[in-house]
């Protein structure tokens, strides 16, 4: 999978409902109904072998073939079945095998590092089961899950370098190539980049399989190694992906989810049926309309409620999506912040935290642009800033919206307690990686008076929302799609002048998914206790930066407007390892034959439809012209002038800060 000569067969060798196929199928079928000649036989193999065709009819070529239409284009990809429950579920179940032959703690450190890899966003990752190795009761979604986060938990599980490198490599190879299969929104570069992890991936399975068959002839000679080279139609499948994105779209067009998520319905119901084959069906149908009119009466009284306003219930306040972040009008705590740094005494988080937290304060006022918070302002600008009444005010929870890759907008809830890791831009001048961390200690709101120049009169208190962070800064371990790893974070030393610091709401992106480094456990030493630190779970030596919002690392996104400087940087990266000169032939080879393949499929549906020629011409023309005639309407059109009392939504977005995200 991922040769040359597979990606050919992939594209050149499609199948065609041809009527050659329906002759081959009809002779084939002669045989063995009149002449009882066996199903597996020579006489039918010869017959249907050469196309890996199967004795039957197809009601869809029967009735489709009169009116010229190929049904084979009719059949798709399956990621849930083919990747998620096949290939990956193959794959993570022998890793369990292997788990299971090292024996001693394997089993049981692997399950206690699923178990403590934390949730993030709504429904991306969900909370592991406590013996995840035993695969009970799973989902596709929970293998996909399993997939995204099973770096971090098999990094020295097994306590060989060796076999952990290797291992590594092929779960980076699988977790790279299904994020780009699961895009909602492809670019010719992605696309691109799907064919490069598609030969990367074969040449991975190539190289296991070569492995695994020279340790059997080595143990039971050459009879073994002919026994031992099966065929794997799945993952040979994954080599259509890329050619049928590009022809049909991308696969959430065409998943099989929805339908089996359906299957839980089906279950939860059937315990309360007879089980009996006559009545089953009927209680099924009876429980689903009992469900209904449940539901319709819920969302009545919901309704009337909400008319009446009965019991005043507290209500979600509802943020629209022009605005970048919320933060909750009212507080939830109150601090006297002389007397709150005082209960603090020679906490390392707040040695300078009023100065700090002045200096952020007066470039906020300035309207000067974030850099850092390194601004050095004097005493007497510092003093120019004042807080109302000393008083600090505390909130749980920041919500930040922003603008996913494929243009769809989502929101993340960032809290201290649970979900406190968030990402900004980066301003370092080496242009290395282009964001900070930080884990979220305080969400503060502050009521601030200040004056404009020294003999000005003070201005009215103006609310200002800060971020109390902690700050993680990026290992010098090789990350990134080159060094197959992820990258790896580590806290700033307590002592540091760069651990803690103020953020504006503005500037940050999103909330992001931070892995504990297992691997590397945690730093030697008593710790100093500080807020900085939650007592239940101190720091550990390293952290994993998680692959969940892969297109934010990947570069090239249409939906982060505020990526472009960097998209060059991100989309070079491990495109092409430097040192495969094997691979880069095999990807130039590999998009030749796509557009070679693409050439012979027009020229085999020719042949099919002779007759129709001057009208398929005809009808191809019509496209091609009205496609040119889009793309000069496009650049006509480019600029959208709004009409009287309307404004853009790219104007409200620009304002506010959000659609640069």
């Amino acid at each position: 999978m991922g040769t040359e000569g597979n990606m050919h067969s992939c594209l050149a060798l499609q199948h065609v409902d041809t009527q050659a196929r329906h002759k081959k199928i009809d002779h084939a079928r002669k045989l063995i109904f009149q002449h009882s000649a066996p199903v597996d036989g020579k006489r039918v193999k010869s017959i249907l072998n050469s196309e890996s065709l199967v004795p039957t009819r197809n009601t869809f070529s029967n009735r489709l073939f009169t009116f010229v239409f190929n049904f084979f284009l009719m059949l798709v990809v399956d990621m849930l079945h083919e990747f998620e429950l096949g290939v990956w579920k193959a794959i993570f179940t022998h890793l369990m095998r292997i788990a299971h032959a090292a024996g001693g703690n394997v089993v049981k450190d692997l399950n206690w590092r699923y178990r403590r890899v934390p949730t993030f966003g709504r429904g991306t990752i969900w909370r592991f089961h406590r013996n995840a190795s035993a695969m009970k009761h799973l989902a596709a979604r929970d293998f996909e899950d399993l997939l995204q986060c099973t770096i971090p938990v098999f990094e020295d599980l097994l306590l060989d370098p060796d076999n952990d490198s290797i291992i590594l490599d092929l779960l980076f190879d699988l977790a790279t190539w299904q994020a780009y299969g699961k895009l909602h929104l492809h670019t010719e570069d992605t696309l691109d980049f799907f064919d490069s992890a598609t030969v990367v991936l074969g040449k991975s399975e190539h190289t296991a399989r070569g492995r695994r068959l020279a340790a059997l002839a080595a143990k039971q000679g050459a009879l073994a190694v002919a026994k031992g080279a099966t065929s794997c139609p799945k993952f040979h499948a994954l080599g259509d992906y890329p050619n049928t994105i590009r022809i049909r779209g991308t696969t959430d067009n065409y998943t099989t989810q929805p339908g089996e998520l359906e299957h839980r319905r089906l279950k939860r119901r059937y315990p309360r049926t007879p089980k009996t084959k006559a009545t089953m069906t009927a209680s099924i149908a009876n429980q689903d309309a009992i469900e209904c009119l449940c539901t319709k009466v819920i969302d009545a009284r919901a309704q009337f409620a909400a008319q009446q306003d009965i019991g005043n219930r507290h209500r979600q306040v509802r943020i629209s999506p022009s605005t970048h972040y919320h933060i909750a009008k009212s507080a939830c705590m109150t601090y006297d912040l002389t007397g709150w740094l005082g209960e603090l005494g020679d906490d390392p988080a707040v040695k300078n935290f009023l100065p700090c937290l002045k200096d952020h304060l007066y470039a906020c006022v300035r309207g000067l642009a974030y850099e850092g918070d390194e601004h050095d302002f004097t005493d007497a600008e510092r003093n120019s800033v004042l807080i109302t009444d000393n008083k600090l005010f505390e909130h749980s929870i920041l919500q930040i919206n922003y603008t996913m890759y494929d243009l769809r907008r989502e929101q993340d809830s960032i809290n201290p307690r649970t979900r406190a890791d968030l990402m900004v831009m980066s301003h370092e001048e080496e242009r290395t990686h282009p964001y900070w961390y930080a884990g979220l200690i305080k969400i503060f709101h502050m009521n601030v008076e200040y004056y404009e120049t020294p003999n000005s009169v003070r201005c009215r208190p103006k609310r200002f929302n800060v971020l109390f962070v902690r700050w993680l800064k990026c290992n010098t371990s090789p990350a990134g799609f080159a060094a197959k790893r992820l990258q790896r974070l580590k806290f700033f030393e307590d002592e540091s002048p760069d651990a803690y610091g103020f953020l504006d709401p503005e500037c940050v992106i999103r909330g992001v998914h931070i892995i504990l480094g297992f691997a590397f456990g945690r730093p030697e030493g008593l710790l100093i206790p500080t807020i900085g630190r939650c007592e239940a779970d101190p720091d550990w030596v390293l952290y994993y930066l998680n692959m969940d919002m892969f297109m934010r690392f990947r570069g090239g996104a249409v939906g982060h407007k505020g990526m472009r400087e960097w998209d060059n940087v991100l989309q070079c990266e491990g495109h092409i390892p430097e040192d495969s000169d094997d691979e880069a032939d095999a990807v130039i080879e590999m998009m030749e034959v796509n557009e070679a393949a693409i050439a012979d499929e027009s020229d085999d549906d020719n042949e099919v439809d002779e007759e129709d020629d001057s009208e398929d011409e005809l009808g191809l023309e019509d496209e091609l012209g009205s496609d040119e005639d889009d793309v000069l309407r496009d650049d006509e059109e480019d600029e959208i002038i709004a009409e009287d009392g309307e404004e853009l939504d790219d104007n409200i977005l620009m304002e506010e800060g959000y659609g640069a995200l």
